[in-house]
């Protein structure tokens, strides 16, 4: 599927999986664990790329952009009639992108003067296919749920012939995982 994270291929052969009575359960579950670490990471451009234009209304010496990370930044744009028409700002001379910080800096002045919808960012952020790093993260969630790690097994009531399955309600994940995801999560200002 175009929106997963990892493919059945690739789990597999990082789990050293290679018959096929789990293909349902592993094609039932990349979807799933997909969706929910774009959750988890607030970031719905953890495998794509897209342009992004973003209105700020200044006020500080920094612009942030919300989705990330940033490849480029293609323009910024100042209005003085609160957004109606927008006037370019030059690259160097009125601000500066610094990549290391993943943040627009003010370059005319200590700090971008203040102006609801007064500066317009055009940007490109996400990652051209899922990073390495994440995808480690994914494929460990997928063979978290495949033993039922996020179950508590106990036998069952006397007289019963099974084992009983009750699965824990916290929203932790184990700190392996956790760890992973944390670098891809972007931070909520």
């Amino acid at each position: 599927m175009a929106n997963d994270l990892v493919s059945r291929a690739e789990y597999k052969a990082y789990a050293g999986i290679s018959s096929t009575t789990q293909d349902d359960q592993i094609d039932f579950l990349i979807p799933k664990i997909s969706s929910a670490v774009r959750i988890f990471c607030r970031n719905p451009l953890l495998d794509s790329q897209e342009s992004i234009a973003e209105i700020f209304e200044g006020g500080n010496s920094v612009l942030v952009p919300s989705s990330g990370p940033v490849v480029a930044v293609s323009s910024l744009s100042y209005s003085e009639n609160y957004g109606k028409t927008w006037e370019a700002l030059t690259q160097y001379e009125d601000w500066i992108y610094v990549q290391k910080e993943q943040v627009v800096k003010c370059v005319f002045n200590s700090v971008f003067p203040l102006r609801p919808a007064g500066y317009k960012l055009t940007y490109v952020a996400g990652n051209d296919g899922c990073p390495d790093g994440l995808k480690l993260g994914v494929l460990e969630f997928i063979k978290y749920y495949m033993r039922h790690e996020g179950a508590v097994q106990s036998s069952s009531a006397p007289g019963g012939a099974g084992t009983q399955i009750e699965y824990i309600t916290n929203s932790k994940l184990p700190a392996a995982i956790q760890r992973i995801f944390d670098q891809y999560a972007l931070t909520v200002n």
